[in-house]
């Protein structure tokens, strides 16, 4: 099939699937042909099955959502990434890099959507100053590795969904993510540590009773340092088989709601989404 695909030279949406390393040379050829691409998604065959994609040249001017789902070799971003201006929605999995990406992603400067699916097997990811100023959908997936994340004051300034998902080594709230996102509204977890939603909780908990303090005070001053809690947080774990929900800042949330289509909803929302 590969073979063929430099006679489509006029396709606006393009996904292959199950790609192995070895067709990565005859692939490139023919992309590098479409010209038009609005959206393009490469899934390799399987979770361990390298792609060279390094040489693929890709006409950025049109190009807007991207899906690479494979372990790239050299474990690194394919040069060509720094080009892709107008992209504003991009889903990384399986690509095992090696190296931080963000200081490389975060040069995208249309980006509003952006997932990472055992992306990056490091330990540390920090979101600086200035990055990502138009970025409203975060999802961290499978991030086995992780251990710390940092928001810094200025960075991510738009994000309105944050999404953390089987993050098993992340024990620790990042720090920042009610300090410095104040326009966050939506916070999901799934099945993530016990530890991280304890503190997450007593985080939220103690934020509360601060409020209520700073608002029987009525300065300007101590008002200005509220730190900003999100209306939804939403934690969905399994226990003996068998999923069950709770709201980290209302508890009574979910005891108006038909749990299990709840959380159904929710899991489906957490997913890889094809369109957004």
């Amino acid at each position: 099939m590969i073979r063929h695909l430099k006679k489509m030279a006029q396709l606006r949406s393009f996904r292959i699937m199950k790609v192995r390393g070895i067709h990565c040379m005859e692939l490139s050829a023919a992309i590098e042909k479409m010209d038009r691409l609005h959206k393009l998604d490469i899934w390799a065959s399987e979770e361990r099955e390298a792609l060279d994609l390094g040489d693929m040249s890709i006409s950025s001017s049109h190009l807007q959502k991207l899906t690479l789902r494979a372990q790239l070799k050299h474990k690194v971003l394919p040069s060509w990434f720094c080009s892709l201006n107008n992209l504003t929605w991009l889903r990384l999995g399986w690509t095992g890099l090696q190296g931080d990406p963000l200081p490389i992603i975060s040069k995208l400067p249309s980006l509003v959507f952006l997932l990472l699916l055992k992306a990056y097997d490091g330990h540390k990811l920090c979101f600086q100053e200035g990055w990502f100023p138009k970025l409203k959908d975060l999802r961290l997936l499978d991030m086995d590795h992780l251990q710390h994340v940092e928001i810094e004051k200025g960075a991510l300034t738009k994000l309105r969904q944050m999404n953390l998902v089987r993050c098993g080594a992340l024990e620790e709230v990042p720090h920042g993510i009610v300090e410095h996102l104040t326009k966050l509204e939506m916070l999901f977890l799934e099945e993530m540590p016990e530890e991280f939603v304890r503190s997450l909780r007593s985080k939220i908990h103690g934020k509360l009773e601060e409020s209520v303090i700073t608002l029987r005070s009525k300065t300007q001053e101590d008002c200005t340092r509220i730190l900003h809690i999100p209306p939804v947080i939403t934690h969905i774990f399994q226990k003996d088989g068998r999923w069950y929900g709770e709201s980290l800042r209302d508890p009574s949330l979910f005891d108006s709601l038909n749990q299990d289509e709840y959380i159904a909803m929710l899991r489906e929302e957490m997913d890889l989404k094809e369109e957004r």
